[in-house]
């Protein structure tokens, strides 16, 4: 393995550098390759960030929302992670949040204890059947991602990479647990400082909750007040099928119509090339209408 390896993506630059064991001298920069450790073993590594590129803050909430990600991925919690993504505010009005939490618990199911090295291989594997159970999920995309998400999507993506590349049989999941358990742990350990800023938060909400009633009033007084509503997800997904239905039935219609005027002239007219012309574009049309999704 060479002295150091450098990674770099969109000017972000990152060393992995061999780090000594106990009773062995540090090693002198310039070598071509990292020596064994004394008596064997592996040989421990650092992550050192050397120009971090475009970077971003997470806010507070965002922060929160990742900590309860992490928790509910840890503990394989697909309903926890599902709340995650309700407070990070990733999740489209109206999206299906019990269909969402059956995709994850049949990821835990089938991605679980996969190493990081295999785990493109598994998912090439397994798109097929997602795809065919999921598809509803995909073709509703109910995900919006901030920018920040985008930035600390990145940073896993890079060091994901890196962990395939140096040590494709690292398993990510029995790592994640522990440290999963530990912000578990945390947060039941809160004390009374946490609750406490829980009860004045609390209590600020309903402080101002009669002056926000009353603007609430003054506006409807006024015909200011609008109000939007979104339909269900199982009403949603009636509604696509009786939409792609329609569409399935218009197209063959004209193909109907045009074969059966295809056939009249023909039968009328046999040297008449039109006849050809409407007997083609009813072929092109049904198979339009079996495409029709």
């Amino acid at each position: 393995m060479r002295k150091i390896s450098l990674y770099l993506a969109q000017s972000l630059a990152l060393f992995i550098r061999p780090l000594p064991v106990a009773g062995e001298a540090p090693i002198p920069p310039g070598q071509p390759a990292v020596p064994p450790p004394p008596g064997g073993g592996p040989r421990p590594f650092q992550i050192a960030f050397v120009d971090f590129g475009m970077v971003a803050e997470v806010p507070e909430h965002l922060r929160a929302a990742l900590r309860e990600y992490v928790i509910g991925l840890g503990t394989r919690d697909a309903a926890r992670v599902i709340r995650s993504y309700v407070a990070a505010g990733v999740l489209l009005p109206g999206a299906d949040l019990r269909r969402l939490e059956e995709v994850h618990e049949e990821l835990f199911e089938r991605f679980w204890g996969v190493s990081i090295g295999n785990l493109r291989q598994v998912a090439m594997s397994q798109a097929r059947y997602f795809f065919s159970q999921y598809r509803d999920l995909l073709y509703s995309a109910p995900f919006q991602i901030q920018v920040e998400l985008l930035f600390v999507g990145r940073a896993m993506g890079l060091l994901a990479g890196m962990g395939t590349h140096l040590a494709p049989e690292f398993d990510p999941w029995a790592e994640t647990l522990p440290f999963a358990e530990s912000l578990a742990a945390e947060e039941l350990g809160g004390g009374w400082r946490a609750a406490a800023a829980e009860l004045v938060a609390q209590g600020r909400v309903l402080l101002g909750l009669p002056r926000r009633i009353e603007a609430l009033a003054a506006r409807a007084l006024r015909g200011q007040l609008t109000v939007q509503i979104t339909a269900a997800p199982d009403a949603r997904r009636l509604q696509e099928r009786l939409e792609r239905s329609v569409r399935r039935l218009g197209w063959t219609v004209a193909a109907t119509g045009s074969a059966v005027a295809g056939a009249l002239l023909r039968a009328a007219a046999p040297a008449d090339p039109l006849a050809n012309v409407l007997l083609v574009a009813a072929g092109v049309l049904f198979v339009v209408a079996l495409l029709t999704r």
